[in-house]
């Protein structure tokens, strides 16, 4: 059953109708800028000419996510660039659009004076870093979160978290947990 939007003065030309669906009953046979509302996602959504899409001007909400609920020992130690296991998201990001990516969680230094640093790579380039506080004591626990917003070329992205100690003696623990998750997330936020 179509939902009819009407415009104002009322005129019988100017009549928008979007048809109600379900993300896996799409209409095949469609015009540029048509609008359908997805029944079982909560969706609207707009065929730009080529694919479906969430209504251009608007946050298109998460992409992907990675979970860590287990323990990973002897990152960062001696300042290299640990990967995190388990931690990155591949999304397909169209042209014109911002992304944000955040990570937060749980990591232990290892020894009084470490000072930890959480980094967001794509490959091997470096996006973002961001640096948690020292240690004042062995096996000190604490919560780390960051962030970065970027613009990235269209197409296929895989953005990662990495740890390491920035400066300091010892090593660090990312802690995952069920009830304390790790995790990586990248959404989108509108268009750039």
């Amino acid at each position: 059953m179509p939902i009819e939007a009407f415009y104002s003065p009322p005129s019988t030309t100017n009549l928008m109708t979007v048809a109600v669906v379900t993300s896996s009953t799409r209409p095949s046979s469609v015009s540029q800028g048509q609008h359908i509302y997805e029944t079982d996602t909560g969706k609207t959504m707009v065929w730009n000419g080529t694919a479906w899409y969430p209504p251009w001007s608007t946050a298109w909400g998460v992409l992907g996510r990675a979970t860590l609920l287990t323990l990973q020992s002897n990152i960062g130690a001696s300042n290299a660039l640990t990967d995190v296991t388990g931690m990155s998201v591949t999304v397909t990001v169209p042209a014109g659009r911002r992304i944000k990516l955040s990570a937060h969680g749980t990591f232990q230094i290892t020894s009084a004076g470490g000072f930890g640093l959480g980094i967001f790579r794509e490959g091997s380039t470096i996006l973002q870093r961001w640096a948690d506080r020292q240690a004042f004591t062995n096996n000190e626990n604490g919560q780390s979160s960051g962030f970065v917003t970027l613009t990235p070329t269209a197409g296929s992205h895989t953005y990662k978290l990495t740890m390491a100690i920035q400066a300091g003696p010892g090593s660090l623990t990312v802690i995952g947990d069920p009830a304390l998750p790790v995790e990586l997330i990248v959404e989108d936020v509108g268009p750039a």
